[in-house]
């Protein structure tokens, strides 16, 4: 059951848009800034704390290379397949 909602999420991603993605990217930004930096100081000693900071560097990392990613690139790995 998860694992079809997750292929179902991912098959919905390409058809994000580039403005989308980029506005997700930019939220993600504030809400880390504002008030994920006081969060950190505070909680600077927990492990819990740490590896949800990976997993969101994971994600907003896959944000942004998926926002830089052109047109171009996308129909030309289209017509390989």
């Amino acid at each position: 059951m998860r694992m079809a909602r997750w292929h179902r999420f991912e098959a919905s991603l390409p058809t994000i848009s580039r403005n989308r993605l980029r506005v997700l990217n930019k939220w993600l930004f504030w809400l880390w800034v504002f008030p994920g930096i006081p969060v950190s100081i505070y909680l600077r000693n927990s492990i819990a704390w740490v590896v949800f900071l990976s997993v969101y560097a994971i994600v907003v990392a896959h944000l942004i290379e998926w926002r830089q990613e052109d047109e171009s690139q996308v129909q030309s790995s289209k017509a390989r397949r």
